[in-house]
């Protein structure tokens, strides 16, 4: 991936990738695999949402600092639920058959069941196991959840995770094709590549767990606990530190014992990302960084993912870095990282098997060194040894095993500070080849686009809800791009068979916050989707899209609205999104000649799913559209020197029928270049320009009818005034839709040109939703342009532009939005125009 030609500094985002393009997705993608992979333990009864969110922080924090890690406490959770659900069988076939699942299992490793009866003072979770041996001892009844009521307590966001998955494989994919092209590829999505394979593996560890539970399930003990403790406990176990039963787990796991020293310092410093520590005695919650066991198929899981991890950073070896420190540095990082990989998880389980219990045996058999009198040292050692604040001794770690891990997680964290720090510093110096867009195997990139309303109201004429859809083509920048601006036809519809593609409605839980699937009917074949709002039958669209840089003619629009079934389900008060779950489409081909049939093509083109618009159901009728207010007429003073002078003249007939309409024709025209307002002539002077219609056609276009009032004692007497009634142009919500990229030069309808003396003319049609409802015979009504200020013009025609390309807003009905300021061009000011009168007569 090295490449001798570099950009330096930070790159724009062209058509193609650009520094914020790299950074963001990198960034989104690891936030989004870490954020919805992580599933902490129930909280204590007393905890509050701030105690939620910090402790799924936290596990946030172990998944971006060191996801290897946040895979082995997945690995060892899913190995203890899979531990349960085998002795849970067991006792099952011999007592009847009862319900033990693995989402049992999850939910009372994560402190699911509260232990309370005779001696408990306060009532404190038990795991699995130790729930296990009170059913099986008979000191608790066999708990009677079912996993239906353990999954309506879950608050997975299923939406979430399909997002993130999503993402995480679109980067994947990118990620090989660039590869496959030759195409540089960066640390930092090396590094994001890294997370997406311990995400998977995490997320399928902890698949069956649920997420956000807040509820606990009581079970009530039939004897004293300290029965119990006499009963089953060994003599040197009496003694507990998180609850009565601990005699269950005689002995922790190795990476539990380091992870819990090691968390005690970042406490001590006062480091934010530490857990929160249990304070209460018995423990009132199992923290969600506990590390249990790992049975051999968990270890056969874990390990080759961890291993393919640490050798990921290696594949950087021959990258461009910005200097060769840089290099050296990475190199040295990423060796050190696979390494800790290869020889940390042994030399782990050598403590684990060997040290530990040798170190555990001496504490237990009371050694005689112990009895002596300790120089400063050998106390300042025993200290070292155990630091946590209950001094549980199973926690005590011989210095022999600590000074080594020490030692090695120190520089592993070193490397691991360096290789994410590098990746995003590395991102200042890249080969030009990071920046280029993979083109993807023969088949044009197409994109869905979707707008609409924000709010729908119950009292909504039909359609209840209206949709944009629109299919549009990616182009290319690069002027050899092979196939990919290539022109190219396909046959598609947006009332596409369900079974391949389809748009779906979601409900926001206003609880938790997730997303419910509505609007699907049982026995019934049929999805209902979305529907068009002028043709039911509607048949799918010959679509053909061309290069030639037109955006217009690379893409359709199709204007939907909702099916029945939908509009039913609507309840006030709630939030909907409609989501596109992407197609496939196989009859499609190159070329430009419009084929029938249904001719197929392999690979098929792709409609990437993830499109969505959200809307609010509101009660009662939609309000009145906010009125514009009326501006001062604008005095041609208001020229800017060294402008084009233009003006707009009004004109129509004298008279209206009370039920018809009027038509009033528009005419700008084009004077010259203005100085101090005069209007200066000559040859440099005479040159065309182009400018955009908006300010003539807008919302706030500046024209305003009035009528003709009379007020005083009598009709003699009368003063006669008039007053605007209505702010003219069609009053409506702008609707969030996606930006239009317009070309100047193939638009000559929104973009016109004119030479000096010549002019442009359009017509406003007057009907009864623009004149008010009262109108009656003989009454006179004023029409008039009050002035406004052009969003957009240049010099030169309109072709001489064949390369300017413009941004209008997705409502249409907005000055367009790029290049702002019109590029730092004199403002062109077009004053006030003539008034015109007409009188209403009968039909």
């Amino acid at each position: 991936m090295a490449n001798s030609t570099t950009s330096s500094g930070w790159v724009k985002e062209p058509d193609g990738r650009g520094t914020w393009g790299i950074l963001s997705t990198c960034l989104l993608t690891i936030t989004l695999c870490c954020w919805t992979s992580v599933c902490p333990n129930l909280p204590a009864k007393s905890d509050g949402d701030w105690a939620r969110l910090r402790d799924k922080f936290h596990l946030a924090c172990m998944g971006i600092l060191g996801p290897e890690f946040l895979l082995m406490l997945a690995a060892g959770q899913w190995s203890s639920a899979r531990t349960s659900v085998k002795e849970f069988r067991r006792l099952n076939n011999k007592r009847g058959k009862r319900e033990w699942t693995m989402t049992h299992a999850f939910y009372a490793d994560m402190g699911g069941f509260l232990l309370e009866g005779p001696g408990v003072e306060t009532p404190f979770p038990v795991d699995a196991k130790q729930l296990l041996f009170l059913v099986e001892q008979g000191y608790v009844e066999y708990p009677e959840i079912t996993r239906e009521d353990i999954d309506d307590r879950n608050k997975s966001d299923g939406f979430a995770r399909f997002i993130a998955v999503c993402q995480a494989v679109w980067l994947l994919l990118n990620c090989i094709l660039r590869g496959a092209e030759g195409l540089a590829l960066t640390t930092l999505e090396l590094t994001t590549i890294s997370f997406v394979i311990v995400f998977f593996a995490t997320s399928f560890c902890w698949y069956y767990k649920p997420q956000d539970i807040t509820s606990t399930t009581t079970v009530t003990l039939a004897v004293d606990i300290s029965t119990i403790q006499k009963k089953h406990c060994p003599p040197e176990l009496e003694e507990w530190y998180t609850n009565p039963l601990e005699f269950l787990h005689p002995n922790l796991y190795i990476c539990h014992v380091f992870w819990r020293y090691f968390n005690q310092i970042l406490r001590r410093i006062h480091c934010p990302i530490s857990s929160r520590p249990v304070t209460t005695k018995p423990y009132n919650r199992i923290p969600s960084d506990d590390f249990p066991h790992l049975d051999t198929l968990a270890d056969a899981l874990a390990c080759p993912i961890v291993l393919l991890f640490g050798s990921m950073f290696m594949i950087a070896w021959r990258f461009g870095f910005p200097s060769s420190l840089e290099r050296i540095l990475w190199r040295i990082a990423s060796c050190y990282t696979l390494l800790f990989s290869i020889f940390g998880g042994p030399y782990i389980q050598f403590c684990y098997k060997v040290l530990l219990p040798r170190h555990a045996e001496k504490r237990r058999a009371g050694d005689v060194e112990a009895t002596l009198p300790q120089t400063r040292m050998q106390h300042l050692s025993t200290k070292m040894r155990n630091i946590h604040p209950s001094r549980d001794p199973r926690l005590e770690i011989p210095l022999l095993a600590l000074i080594p891990v020490t030692v090695l997680c120190a520089l592993y964290c070193i490397s691991r500070a360096y290789i994410l720090v590098e990746d995003l510093v590395g991102l200042r110096d890249l080969p030009e080849s990071a920046f280029q867009t993979v083109e993807w195997p023969d088949t044009p990139q197409l994109v869905l686009e979707l707008g609409g309303s924000p709010f729908v109201w119950t009292e909504s004429r039909n359609p209840i809800y209206s949709v944009s859809v629109c299919l549009r083509r990616v182009l290319s920048n690069e002027p050899d791009n092979g196939y990919m601006n290539k022109p190219f036809w396909l046959r598609w519809s947006p009332l596409i068979d369900p079974s391949r593609g389809e748009f779906i409605l979601l409900c926001h839980d206003r609880e938790s916050d997730s997303l419910q699937r509505v609007g699907i009917e049982e026995r019934s074949p049929y999805t209902p989707t979305l529907r068009t709002q002028q043709f039911p039958n509607e048949p799918p669209s010959y679509y053909t899209a061309e290069a030639q840089g037109n955006f217009d003619r690379c893409k359709v629009t199709h204007q939907l609205s909702f099916p029945t079934t939908w509009e039913k389900l609507l309840q006030p008060g709630y939030t909907y999104t409609v989501l596109w779950t992407g197609q496939e489409i196989a009859n499609w081909d190159w070329g430009t000649q419009l084929e029938v049939g249904n001719k197929t093509k392999w690979p098929p083109v792709l409609i990437p799913g993830g499109a969505h618009i959200t809307f609010t159901m509101k009660e009662g009728e939609r309000p009145p559209f906010p009125r514009l207010p009326t501006p001062p007429p604008i005095s041609p003073s208001k020229r800017v020197p060294g402008a084009p002078v233009l003006s707009l003249e009004l004109s129509c007939s004298p008279t209206m029928p009370l039920a018809g309409e009027l038509e009033i024709s528009i005419r700008v025209i084009y004077h010259g270049v203005s100085d101090n307002n005069k209007t200066i002539s000559g040859d440099e002077e005479m040159r065309p320009i182009t400018f955009h219609t908006w300010a003539f056609k807008s919302l706030d276009g500046q024209f305003r009818v009035y009528r003709r009032r009379c007020r005083g004692q009598s009709s003699l007497e009368a003063e006669e005034e008039w007053e605007t009634f209505y702010d003219h142009g069609y009053r409506h919500y702008f609707w969030d839709n996606p930006d239009k990229l317009i070309n100047v030069s193939e638009n000559p309808g929104q973009f016109p040109t004119l030479y000096p003396g010549e002019s442009w003319s359009d017509f406003w049609t007057m009907d009864g939703e623009l004149l008010p409802d009262d109108l009656k015979l003989g009454e006179r009504l004023r029409y008039q342009f009050k002035g406004n200020t052009l969003d957009w013009w240049d010099w030169e025609t309109a072709k001489d532009h064949a390369q300017t390309i413009v941004t209008l807003p997705g409502s249409g009905m907005e000055p367009i939005s790029d290049p702002k300021d019109n590029g730092g061009r004199p403002k062109v000011v077009v004053p006030a125009s003539n008034i015109v009168e007409w009188t209403v007569v009968s039909d």
